[in-house]
């Protein structure tokens, strides 16, 4: 029989590395998030814009099968457009930050600088 003690340091370890492990999973998953976003973003904003212009043209032909088509095709792109945003942004929170960080390395004193002036 295990002593208690011995069964709660071998509990309290493995927490430990599935914490680990976790964690090494969620900075793949954002690695993985940054290298694929020009190759999800762009198809899905394309595919947005290409079918509310194709809707607008065939509703203003009044070819109104072809513009539900386009309509479909817009609003599944928009869809899967915010989706992917929202999933992104709940696993890592600066995802889609386009403006860098207003805070500068350390000189030489190591003080920080910070490029407020405008």
């Amino acid at each position: 029989m295990r002593h208690p003690v011995i069964s709660d340091l071998l509990r309290a370890a493995a927490l430990i590395v599935l914490g680990a492990v976790l964690m090494a999973c969620r900075v793949l998953l954002v690695l993985v998030l940054r290298v694929l976003r020009p190759f999800i973003v762009w198809p899905l904003l394309m595919g947005c814009l290409g079918g509310m212009g194709a809707t607008a043209c065939f509703a203003a032909s009044q070819m109104w099968a072809d513009a539900m088509r386009a309509g479909f095709v817009a609003m599944v792109c928009a869809l899967l457009f915010g989706l992917y945003s929202a999933a992104a942004q709940a696993i890592d929170a600066g995802h889609f930050d386009q403006v860098p960080s207003r805070q500068r390395g350390p000189w030489a004193a190591g003080e920080t600088i910070y490029d407020d002036a405008r």
